[in-house]
């Protein structure tokens, strides 16, 4: 029995490094993370329902990105654009919260610039001196980061003072 007892422990000191050619004492590191008592892990079967709990598919949760305003005063054949990029997926919307302009005779644009290229993606001319709330506008360039821009066309003749609010 002590021969089978001294053979287990042996065994066990060669599995765990210790004894000639292993760790010794002095040679033994603290670890650099913190050490995770054995009582604090927790396993679940792969089958557990724990693994199964589905996030809720509620519509009143919220699902702007971000609501954001540019305000300001154009001249003709310029734009204004978000001080923040966004992330955008070609034929991802905008939804347009508010767009007005004086004088109404005048025409803007909704425009999307890529951070990365400086390409500009501008939408047709809107005319009247406002953009029905709800009006989505979308990308058609390649997926990026792109800043939203309320810009002005060429055939313009005045300069326009323009209040716009935006959602993703």
């Amino acid at each position: 029995m002590l021969k089978r007892g001294l053979v287990t422990v042996i065994g066990a000191a060669s599995i765990l490094g210790i004894g000639a050619g292993g760790a010794s004492a002095d040679t033994i590191s603290t670890p650099s993370q913190p050490v995770i008592q054995v009582q604090e892990l927790v396993a679940l079967p792969a089958s557990s329902e724990f693994n199964k709990v589905e996030a809720p598919n509620d519509s009143s949760l919220p699902s702007t990105r971000a609501t954001f305003n540019i305000s300001t005063s154009l001249g003709i054949n310029t734009y204004a654009k978000s001080s923040s990029t966004y992330y955008m997926n070609r034929g991802e919307y905008v939804t347009i919260n508010s767009c007005t302009w004086s004088p109404s005779g005048q025409n803007v644009q909704i425009g999307f610039i890529n951070a990365k290229t400086g390409t500009q993606y501008w939408t047709k001319n809107y005319s009247g001196g406002s953009i029905s709330s709800g009006t989505k506008v979308s990308i058609d360039g390649p997926a990026g980061e792109y800043y939203v821009a309320v810009g002005t066309p060429s055939t313009n003749n005045a300069r326009i003072t323009v209040n716009s609010q935006f959602k993703f």
